[in-house]
């Protein structure tokens, strides 16, 4: 369990739990004391504005005792909307009875349009300009004239109401200053991940003759990832136009990302463990296991978007596994590949063989093992750009294209570099290795390992008579 792995598998699922497709149309209900000057945030998240913004609110109310109750909508900076929120509703009553200095608050009123009954308020702003740029929270605040706010604790101690509260910037644009670029973003994804899978289809028409399972699977890769920035870019088209996103896109967005995700670590399991390159069975106990981690990588993310957050540790626990098993799958194939190529460099030796072919034995197992070293060297690689990734995620909270660029670049990165390592190409010189045929016909025999080397004895038997069969052998051991 390396801090690498734990890298990894947290920056994989880091841009769940920073999800920030919230509505850019807030609707809810806020309660406001009767009978003092009071206040409360109508505004789940900061939004940016652009010079040229504009603010929109309507709102249902319990009925006033005084319909001319001092009603009004306040736009305060998100540094010090923090500080509002968490003094709760005395810092209302210093706004109201005096303009506080310190705060760089707007204030705008809201009007009673009419009376719906007996008992409801209707309450509309229409469309204000907001001419500050920057980040701004939303309070509904209420402010009580002096010689009302006996009148209205006598009628009623509460005012609840259902509001609507709609941002804009300019154009009609619902997304937020550092959202504005998200559509545009995926779209370029979207090009980029098409361009690459015409590229890898291209490659197949030519190589498809060598092409195996690993391929085939290999294709799937670039397939999700266009489908999943294919989704995200309607997604953000919509709440750009709307406002709200909608329920299906979204839950859509977020079974493509999982699958993605989990398929991403899927393949990084069969490319470690060396499917269709060191050997094309695996075993069915570790096709189950592998399944199975998918599976449960796949479902805990989709959990963490659809149930509780709280599915964070079981997820992270998931992919600490896989990356450990990759990276000891994939140590383990290096360390046999190895093993192979000090044997074909002593059956070569010993036997005298010589190579017709430009390539030889050992070319084709070195060709092996820098491609597992190079594997290895990547998920390093990626465990670096992912903890980078997760620090701007983390420290910069509001340029929210940057962060979700960073998060796509570091998953194309690893997802790039696995499909051009094992991609199809030209295997073909790598399948007509030539031997020249020996003078004497040999036959070597393999014995133990020898404990002080780890190589094995070889015995080569020369036949005296070529024509008969032999009933006696020259042998000899040799040592290395």
């Amino acid at each position: 369990m390396t801090p690498a792995s734990r890298i990894v598998c947290v920056s994989a699922i880091v841009l769940f739990l920073f999800d920030v497709s919230a509505a850019r149309v807030w609707t809810g209900d806020v309660s406001l004391q009767s009978s003092a000057n009071d206040g409360e945030s109508v505004q789940s998240t900061a939004f940016g504005f652009r010079h040229g913004g504009r603010i929109e609110f309507r709102a249902t109310c319990t009925r006033f005792g005084n319909e001319n109750v001092n009603l009004r909508i306040l736009m305060c900076p998100s540094d010090q909307a923090t500080n509002i929120k968490s003094s709760g509703g005395s810092i209302f009553q210093s706004i109201c009875v005096a303009r506080r200095r310190d705060l760089s608050c707007k204030s705008y009123p809201v009007d009673v349009s009419f009376l719906h009954n007996l008992n409801e308020t209707q309450l509309q702003m229409e469309r204000r300009k907001f001419s500050a740029d920057g980040f701004f929270d939303a309070f509904l605040m209420k402010c009580n004239n002096d010689d009302d706010s006996l009148r209205n604790f006598t009628r009623r101690k509460i005012i609840t109401c259902s509001y609507r509260l709609a941002l804009y910037n300019p154009d009609d644009e619902h997304l937020s200053s550092d959202e504005i670029p998200l559509p545009f973003v995926y779209l370029v994804i979207t090009a980029v991940w098409s361009f690459g899978m015409a590229l890898w289809l291209f490659n197949w028409y030519f190589f498809r003759k060598h092409s195996n399972s690993l391929h085939r699977t290999l294709t799937l890769v670039p397939l999700l990832a266009i489908a999943t920035a294919l989704v995200q870019f309607y997604h953000w088209k919509l709440i750009s136009s709307q406002g709200v996103p909608s329920d299906w896109l979204n839950n859509l967005k977020n079974v493509f990302y999982s699958f993605q995700t989990g398929f991403l670590f899927l393949v990084l399991m069969l490319a470690g463990e060396g499917w269709c390159v060191c050997h094309f069975k695996v075993s069915i106990y570790k096709w189950i296991g592998m399944i199975v981690m998918f599976i449960a990588i796949t479902a805990s993310i989709m959990c963490i978007a659809w149930v509780h957050e709280y599915f964070l540790a079981f997820a992270v626990c998931c992919c600490v596994f896989v990356i450990y098993k990759s990276l000891r799958w994939s140590t383990k194939n290096v360390n046999n590949l190895v093993r192979q190529k000090r044997y074909a460099e002593n059956w070569v030796k010993q036997l005298d063989l010589k190579f017709l072919s430009s390539l030889t034995v050992q070319d084709q197992i070195s060709a092996k093992i820098h491609l597992y070293k190079s594997f290895r060297c990547v998920v390093v690689i990626w465990a670096g750009l992912s903890a980078f990734a997760i620090c701007v995620v983390i420290f910069v909270t509001q340029l929210v294209w940057i962060r979700s660029l960073i998060m796509e670049v570091s998953q194309f990165v690893m997802s790039l570099s696995v499909v051009l390592f094992f991609r199809l190409q030209d295997f073909s010189p790598y399948k007509s290795i030539r031997v020249e045929t020996p003078l004497n016909d040999y036959v070597a025999l393999i014995g133990p390992l020898n404990s002080s080397t780890g190589l094995p004895a070889v015995y080569l038997a020369e036949e005296e008579d070529k024509n008969k069969v032999p009933t006696t052998r020259k042998c000899k051991e040799t040592s290395v």
